[in-house]
């Protein structure tokens, strides 16, 4: 085996690897008959998650779309070229 480059994990490469360790814990909890963690250790998982993982919250556009053209005024080669990904 090949020797490795850094003999250590960076700070954000720890910090992914625990993050996925207590995601890992809370889904075993979750799907288990008997409870595996208690309330406090729930609640902590899930605030130490949160200083890691964003939050997934809605995004609303503000602003105009301008478009350049519709798609009935733009010819048969136009809108092909966007079928193929070339536009």
């Amino acid at each position: 085996m090949a020797a490795r480059k850094q003999l250590f994990h960076p700070d954000d490469v720890k910090a992914k690897i625990q993050t996925s360790q207590l995601i890992n814990r809370l889904t075993e909890h979750a799907l288990s008959e008997l409870p595996i963690m208690d309330a406090s250790q729930v609640n902590a998982a899930k605030i130490l998650i949160g200083k890691v993982l964003p939050d997934v919250k809605a995004v609303e556009h503000s602003g105009e779309l301008n478009l350049r053209h519709s798609l009935t005024d733009m010819s048969d080669e136009e809108l092909a070229a966007i079928a193929v990904g070339k536009a």
